[in-house]
Formats: C-alpha cells, structure tokens, sequence
C-alpha cells in the first residue's frame, strides 16, 4: 500500500502531519532511488497477469523473511521480502523452477541443483519469473 509521498520517501507520523501535501515543486526533496523502485515495481504489476490477478500460494514464512508466489495458468511470480539478515531459504527447483528471471530491478537467479537460493541479506526485496514453473 501507497500513501501519498511515499514513493519519494515524504515521512509523516498519524493524523495530520501524515497529510503533508505532495511537494511537486521541489524535486530536490524527492528520493530518487526509492521513486525509481516504486515505478519499476508499479511496472512489473502493470505487465504481470500473475501480480493482479494470480492465487496467492504461501512458501515460507518466519520472523525475518517471507516468501510466496503469485500464479496464473499462464504465469508464476515468486515475491520475497526480508527485514534483516537471517538464514538462507531454500526452496525446491521442482516448485519454482531453476530459472527465475528478475523483475523490477531483481537480479535473475540460476540453480545447478535441487533447490534454488533466496538472498540471506535485509532488508530485501525480490520478484522473480519462475521461466520453467508452469511446466509442471
């Protein structure tokens, strides 16, 4: 979810001071980075048939990471997201495939065995096309 001003990084606390009007005239104020991610990400949604309109299908989840997929007959999107540093995931190839293909500014991933390796780093986050998960 998006609040006004989020995607350039404006910071307001509750009630009224999280109502500050959108600095459109001073794009000196503007995180560029974080606008850049939020477009590319609002992109990928926009070109994904997975991202809006795919079942949900949880993979894992702990107290520093998540990960699920996102699918349709045609398409699967695997998402990811942690908070902090933590324990590698691991998940089977057979589930998600042994290519997955960045979106969003996501690096592609490669696995030359059974399973295939989420980031261990955080904060993260991650949205991968599993290329070779609808042909199961």
């Amino acid at each position: 979810m998006l609040w006004s001003g989020d995607e350039i990084g404006q910071e307001g606390v509750n009630g009224e001071d999280g109502r500050r009007p959108f600095p459109w005239n001073n794009p000196t104020a503007w995180d560029h980075e974080r606008f850049d991610i939020t477009r590319a990400l609002l992109r990928a949604r926009a070109e994904s048939e997975a991202l809006r309109h795919g079942g949900m299908r949880w993979l894992t989840v702990d107290d520093d990471a998540f990960s699920f997929l996102r699918e349709t007959p045609e398409e699967t999107v695997l998402v990811y997201a942690s908070r902090t540093d933590h324990t590698s995931i691991q998940l089977p190839t057979a589930l998600v495939g042994d290519e997955l293909t960045g979106l969003a500014g996501t690096q592609d991933l490669r696995s030359t065995s059974a399973t295939i390796s989420l980031p261990a780093r955080g904060p993260h986050f991650a949205m991968w096309r599993c290329e070779r998960a609808n042909r199961r």
